[in-house]
């Protein structure tokens, strides 16, 4: 019974014994990736079939607009290409005939160069009304926001049934915001003795309530930023600084982030995590 109770114990100070000898910094989980859902077009939105929350998979539609217009337009616009296909192989038809006249002599230049000019202003004519529906199309397409990637939490949701939205090039609002489901991200700042100890992927744990999970190393920029520190009068070693000492040292801080799976379970977006560097 004491042997089972030592191997159970055991264990459990190894760990309180790493966390004691591991430099801790204390940073906040979020998403490691996260998309922001932004219409490029105005106008009504008429369904929105996901909610905050939802886990959503990539083409997944999140918002809908009203599409009437962009139908209605499709349908005239493409009547116009067929009456205007069918002007074009008129006039090409006639060209050809005019072009065995002007051979034999029996046509004008002028006549001629008329029959071509008809021909070359029905190719141009057809070719703006099909970009003009490739545009259409296009506006069409926009109608529907649809998910980019697979396996997306909904994050937040700014956007109701009913919304008249104006689409703006120069301020973008976003209605919907996605996250990276399972995948997480933990932003903290080391300092430079740690930060020179860290290559990218290495291994690191990170403590949240009574779990433990292992995260991997990103670096998202190699610029540090400068932080200043209170200096005391002189420190002895293995004292800390006074913080109310008037004399300040600049130091640099450098951004890592940490980032790791949960296939079973979801963490709540911002809470509190430790992340222990050996």
């Amino acid at each position: 019974m004491k042997s089972r109770l030592i191997a159970a114990v055991t264990p459990i100070l190894l760990l309180i014994s790493c966390m004691a000898q591991a430099h801790q910094v204390t940073g906040h989980v979020d998403y490691r990736v996260r998309i922001p859902i932004q219409p490029l077009i105005s106008g009504t939105i008429v369904d929105v079939p996901v909610k905050v929350g939802d886990i959503v998979q990539k083409g997944q539609i999140l918002i809908q607009f009203d599409s009437r217009w962009q139908e209605s337009q499709a349908r005239i616009v493409k009547s116009q290409i067929e009456r205007l296909e069918i002007e074009l192989k008129r006039v090409s038809d006639k060209f050809d005939r005019q072009q065995e006249l002007f051979d034999r002599g029996s046509l004008s230049l002028l006549d001629f160069e008329e029959a071509e000019r008809e021909v070359m202003v029905a190719r141009s004519e057809l070719g703006a009304t099909r970009a003009e529906l490739a545009a259409i199309q296009y506006q069409l397409q926009d109608t529907a926001l649809l998910s980019p990637m697979d396996n997306a939490i909904v994050v937040m949701s700014n956007v109701h049934v009913g919304m008249n939205y104006l689409h703006d090039i120069y301020f973008k609002e976003r209605l919907m915001t996605l996250g990276s489901h399972g995948q997480y991200v933990i932003r903290v700042n080391v300092p430079s003795e740690i930060r020179n100890t860290l290559q990218a992927g290495d291994a690191v744990s990170v403590k949240i309530d009574d779990s433990i999970y292992t995260a991997y190393v990103e670096f998202p920029t190699l610029d540090p930023e400068f932080e200043f520190f209170p200096v005391s009068d002189p420190v002895m070693e293995g004292e800390t600084a006074s913080a109310n000492s008037s004399e300040y040292i600049e130091k640099p801080i450098y951004a890592i982030s940490v980032s790791f799976s949960v296939e079973q379970e979801s963490i709540l977006l911002g809470t509190p995590a430790v992340v222990l560097f050996n």
